[in-house]
């Protein structure tokens, strides 16, 4: 399996790239995962957060 943002070989099962993609049924490697995704999820989170305590 190849990983869908730097075609690398997956060592294993991959990674999930929710939520940064949606519906598709691929999957990254550890280094898109550590350097692409992660960080988006904590973004993610951070302006959830913002939005709630603006709401407030």
């Amino acid at each position: 399996m190849k990983c869908c943002f730097c075609n690398a070989e997956i060592i294993g099962y991959g990674n999930s790239i929710r939520p940064l993609i949606r519906g598709r049924n691929a999957k990254c490697c550890d280094n898109c995962n550590r350097n692409i995704i992660i960080p988006y999820r904590f973004l993610e989170i951070l302006s959830e957060r913002e939005n709630r305590n603006n709401n407030n």
